[in-house]
C-alpha cells in the first residue's frame, strides 16, 4: 500500500496532478513541458473528444481580482487570434481555483530542440523567422504582445508549419518591467533591455526577440552570456553579441545587419514595425537564392590546380579529331557526291580516252587544227 502511494506521489506534477486527474472537462494524460510560469500537459477534452494541449498557470499570479481580471480580457483576446503562425487557443478558463488555457496540440519539436540538434541553414532561418514575424504581426495589430518569445516558444510541426506559443505568459507583463525588488526571473536571458531595466514594454520587444531568434538560429549560441544572472542581465543592457561570422562564415553582410537593427538596446532605434523587417528578411532570401542558380558547383580545392590544364588537353584533342575528320572523312565523301570541284578539270578530259578520240576526229574532220592543240591533245592522249 504504501508503494502504491510513493508510485501515485512520483507519478504527480506540482499542481498535483497525475494521469486520470480531471480539471473541469479535460482528463491529464502526461505532463509535455514546463515553463517559468506555468506547466502544461497533454489531456483529452471529455466534450468534444479531442487531444489539447493543457497549461495551468500558478495561483500567485492572478491573486487579486485586478490581475483576473486582466487576464480573463486579454486571454479572451489572444484566443480571438486565427493566424496560421499562431497556436489556437480553444478555452480560458478556471476550475478548482486552477486557472488552466486549452489550446490546439501540435506534433513536432520545438525551435530549441532543433537548434539544440542540428545545424539550421540560413535559408531555413530566414524562412521560420519570416513566418514568425508575420505570426507576430497579426498580434500587434490586435495590440496584443507577447513579451516572451525564445526558441522554447516556437512548435515545428511535422507538416512544416512554425507556430507561435505562450502567448498568455505575456498578458500579465503589459505593464512594468520584470524586475522588482531585484527579484530576477528564471528565464532571465530571455528579456530585452528596456524589461532588464524594468521598463514599460510594448511591441519593439517582440522585434527585439525575433533579433535573438535570428542569432541563436545562425550561431546555436544566445547573443547576451554570463556566468550568472548579474552577468546576463549587465550583457543585455550593455554590451553587443559577437558577430555571426565568427560561428559561420557564409553569413551575408545584409544578414548581420538585419540582426545588429533587431538588437539595438534603444527601442527607438530597432525597426519600429514588423513590416520592415519582414520585407528585408524577404528580399535577403530571394537574394540568396538567385545567386545559388547562378553559381556553378563549386570545385573541390584539390582539383581546382589540374581544372585549367585539363580544359586545355580537351580542347587541343578537340581541334585536332576535327582535322582528322575534316581530311579523311568528310572530303572523299563530299568529292563522291559532286560537291567538290576537282582541281585540275582539264585534266578529266585527258583521262577519258573515248571523249578525246572523239574530238579528234571532229576537229580533223570539220577544222584545220594547228600543231600546237594537236601536240596538247596527243600529249593528254598519250598520259
Amino acid at each position: 500500500m504504501e508503494q502504491m502511494n510513493k508510485e501515485e506521489d512520483n507519478n504527480q506534477t506540482p499542481f498535483g496532478l497525475s494521469r486520470g486527474s480531471m480539471v473541469s472537462h479535460y482528463r491529464i494524460i502526461e505532463e509535455i513541458g514546463r515553463a517559468g510560469m506555468g506547466v502544461v500537459y497533454k489531456a483529452q477534452d471529455t466534450k468534444l473528444d479531442r487531444i489539447v494541449a493543457l497549461k495551468l498557470l500558478p495561483k500567485h499570479l492572478l491573486c487579486d481580482e485586478k490581475a483576473k481580471t486582466r487576464f480573463t480580457h486579454e486571454a479572451k483576446a489572444v484566443s480571438a487570434l486565427d493566424h496560421p503562425n499562431i497556436a489556437k487557443i480553444y478555452e480560458i478558463g478556471e476550475a478548482e481555483d486552477k486557472c488552466f488555457i486549452s489550446m490546439v496540440y501540435l506534433k513536432g519539436k520545438s525551435l530549441k530542440e532543433v537548434i539544440k540538434n542540428r545545424a539550421i541553414s540560413i535559408r531555413a532561418a530566414l524562412e521560420i523567422a519570416i513566418r514568425i514575424g508575420e505570426g507576430l504581426t497579426a498580434a500587434h495589430q490586435k495590440e496584443i504582445i507577447h513579451g516572451n518569445l525564445k526558441s522554447e516558444s516556437i512548435m515545428l510541426t511535422k507538416e512544416g508549419g512554425v507556430k507561435i506559443m505562450d502567448f498568455d505568459l505575456s498578458m500579465l507583463r503589459k505593464g512594468p518591467g520584470l524586475i522588482k525588488n531585484g527579484t530576477v526571473l528564471s528565464w532571465i536571458r530571455h528579456i530585452s533591455p528596456e524589461q532588464a531595466r524594468g521598463e514599460k514594454v510594448d511591441h519593439r520587444t517582440d522585434i527585439f526577440f525575433l533579433g535573438v531568434l535570428l542569432y541563436e538560429m545562425i550561431t546555436g549560441q544566445f547573443p547576451f552570456r554570463g556566468e550568472n544572472e548579474a552577468a546576463i542581465i549587465h550583457s543585455i543592457i550593455n554590451e553587443d553579441p559577437e558577430p555571426l561570422v565568427r560561428y559561420k562564415r557564409e553569413v551575408p553582410d545584409q544578414l548581420q545587419k538585419i540582426v545588429d537593427k533587431l538588437l539595438q538596446k534603444d527601442a527607438r532605434l530597432r525597426p519600429q514595425t514588423l513590416d520592415e523587417v519582414i520585407a528585408d528578411l524577404k528580399r535577403l532570401k530571394l537574394e540568396l537564392i538567385s545567386k545559388k542558380r547562378l553559381v556553378f558547383r563549386k570545385v573541390r580545392p584539390r582539383y581546382k590546380k589540374a581544372l585549367i590544364p585539363a580544359l586545355i588537353i580537351c580542347f587541343i584533342i578537340a581541334v585536332v579529331m576535327l582535322v582528322i575528320l575534316s581530311k579523311y572523312f568528310l572530303k572523299p565523301i563530299l568529292e563522291k557526291k559532286g560537291s567538290v570541284p576537282p582541281k585540275h578539270p582539264m585534266r578529266v578530259m585527258c583521262f577519258e580516252e573515248k571523249k578525246t578520240e572523239n574530238v579528234l576526229n571532229g576537229l580533223s574532220q570539220k577544222h584545220v587544227v594547228n600543231s600546237d592543240a594537236r601536240d596538247f591533245l596527243d600529249l593528254c592522249f598519250r598520259r
